[in-house]
């Protein structure tokens, strides 16, 4: 689990890194009318807060997910191992689990 963490963030502050990278040559291109109208701190502030928005999502986000779905799949794997015919009856009840989940989730 440590490594991939650290793989989904190092791949998290590369998308940051291209995303800044991407906004300076935006800005370099940009008329000098541009900057007259558009303040100077206001846009890097809210480009700022949206790459850290990104790059947590990318880094932690994506490890916790995938993390779980593993788990997921090794944990029904093993129990189809141990006790088919309960993991069929178990199977019948993931549609509710998931619905009730979702609820949860939306509360």
């Amino acid at each position: 689990t440590s490594l991939s963490r650290f793989l989904w963030s190092f791949s998290g502050s590369r998308q940051a890194k291209k995303m800044r990278l991407d906004y300076f040559k935006s800005v370099l291109t940009r008329h000098v009318g541009w900057f007259d109208l558009n303040s100077s701190t206001e846009l890097p502030t809210h480009l700022s807060h949206g790459i850290q928005t990104v790059e947590n999502g990318i880094g932690r986000g994506m490890s916790t997910i995938s993390q779980n779905l593993v788990t997921f799949i090794c944990c029904f794997v093993v129990a189809f191992i141990v006790s088919w015919e309960l993991t069929a009856v178990i199977c019948t009840l993931l549609p509710v689990l998931f619905l009730s989940s979702y609820i949860i989730g939306k509360v």
